[in-house]
């Protein structure tokens, strides 16, 4: 994994792009007032332009930032993608409630149709950005913009926005072409230690399992055993990760979806603070596994060289 960023200023900005070095090389950075670039190369897809931005909220630096997209995209001609947090919005219709035209979303809108550049909607809600208060201000003020070429090369482009939980800002994704995984070897899972019961349980396992012949046979047979019950108890215990947030995160949307109509109820506030607990522990669950997966790449890759 390697990565071209830009620091935050206090508690505003930061910025990083992140890549896979095995399947990607880059081979240019551009690091600006505003943003993050990179030039991607691999056998696969060829060369291609991301970007990625933050748009400070002050007008002083608004004409700056507008002038640096021009400049990027002069230089990621033709295959380019950008995306992040303009702070700005394009249309009157981005915000929810009374909005007028105004300079920002003219020059906005100019740069987007004198580039050429494409701006699918959103395809699940309308905003991004929320105020988080009891009468809510919404905006679209994130979203990726790409080329005619981009969109060439890497068809079926979706964007859609995902479900927040500490930010005002919803993380929004960009869906091209979705790679299927096939099954995995078991393996031991450290987050399986997190749960109260797992020692006792796996002890009661192996005392389960009475095996007769020699050592060596009996240790083999008692670790098929507890694997079986290990597998079987992971489901109910744990479930597929990927899954139970997939869930979770959908229910946060639906409650983020209805706030944005102003139908936000004390009842759905409440839900929506036990799901997003339930979020936060599912996600401790899945930094273990992270830690685990990447513990084990590190000593296959890089860890035993001498």
């Amino acid at each position: 994994m390697e990565w071209a960023a830009l620091p935050a200023c206090g508690a505003s900005g930061g910025i990083v792009i992140l890549w896979d070095s095995n399947k990607f090389k880059c081979t240019e950075k551009v690091l600006g007032s505003f943003s993050v670039t990179v030039k991607l190369n691999s056998s696969e897809e060829g060369s291609f332009w991301l970007t990625s931005v933050y748009g400070l909220n002050k007008l002083l630096w608004r004409k700056d930032f507008l002038l640096e997209l021009q400049d990027l995209y002069g230089l990621t001609f033709p295959r380019w993608c950008v995306g992040g947090d303009f702070n700005v919005i394009r249309r009157v219709f981005e915000k929810m409630g009374d909005s007028r035209l105004t300079l920002n979303m003219r020059c906005f809108d100019k740069f987007i149709r004198e580039s050429g550049l494409l701006d699918p909607p959103l395809r699940n809600v309308a905003f991004t950005w929320s105020n988080m208060q009891a009468v809510p201000i919404c905006k679209r003020l994130d979203r990726f913009l790409f080329s005619f070429e981009w969109d060439s090369f890497f068809f079926q482009n979706f964007q859609e926005a995902l479900p927040r939980w500490t930010s005002d800002h919803s993380p929004i994704c960009l869906e091209t072409n979705s790679l299927k995984w096939g099954p995995t070897p078991f393996r031991f899972e450290n987050m399986w230690l997190l749960h109260p019961e797992f020692k006792e349980m796996f002890s009661d396992w192996w005392q389960e399992c009475t095996v007769e012949g020699w050592e060596g046979h009996k240790f083999m047979r008692k670790l098929k055993f507890v694997k079986s019950k290990l597998k079987d108890w992971n489901k109910v215990a744990f479930g597929d990760l990927r899954e139970r947030k997939k869930l979770i995160l959908s229910d946060l949307g639906r409650i983020d979806l209805i706030k944005q109509e102003g139908n936000l109820n004390p009842d759905l506030v409440s839900e929506r603070t036990l799901r997003r607990g339930e979020l936060e522990d599912l996600l401790l669950k899945e930094e273990v596994q992270w830690r685990q997966k990447s513990r084990v790449k590190w000593i296959k890759e890089g860890g035993l060289q001498f």
